[in-house]
């Protein structure tokens, strides 16, 4: 799925920048080369989305794996059973939506967004 939203937002751009929405071709491009599989040009408009929104996606990834890997260093591999990493995780809650993901992660856990490896997957 995060290969599949970074092709969609590929082609967003493209298509944003060619300013050609009746263009099929940046869709099925990106999209196959992201995925490896075929995309029938009829009907890549119903799978846009407006204004970037699978960028949305991708960075909540990002956050979320980064999160992950932050607490699985701290409290291991089993860091859902650990009430340690509960309150770590309370107390980013506490902070609703005041800060951005990047900001979040920057203050609780010293990190930058960053998406898993997929050189294997």
């Amino acid at each position: 799925m995060i290969r599949r939203h970074i092709g969609k937002f590929l082609a967003e751009k493209e298509l944003l920048e060619n300013g050609n929405i009746k263009d099929p071709e940046p869709y099925c491009t990106h999209l196959k080369a992201a995925t490896g599989f075929d995309y029938e040009p009829a009907g890549y408009l119903v799978d846009m989305e407006p204004d970037f929104y699978a960028l949305d996606y991708v960075l909540a990834w990002a956050g979320a794996n980064t999160l992950r890997l932050v607490l699985e260093q701290e409290y291991g591999k089993g860091w859902f059973t650990d009430v340690r990493a509960g309150n770590f995780l309370k107390e980013m809650a506490r902070n609703g939506r005041r800060y951005s993901l990047d900001k979040a992660l920057d203050l609780f856990c010293n990190r930058k967004p960053v998406l898993p490896d997929m050189a294997d997957a």
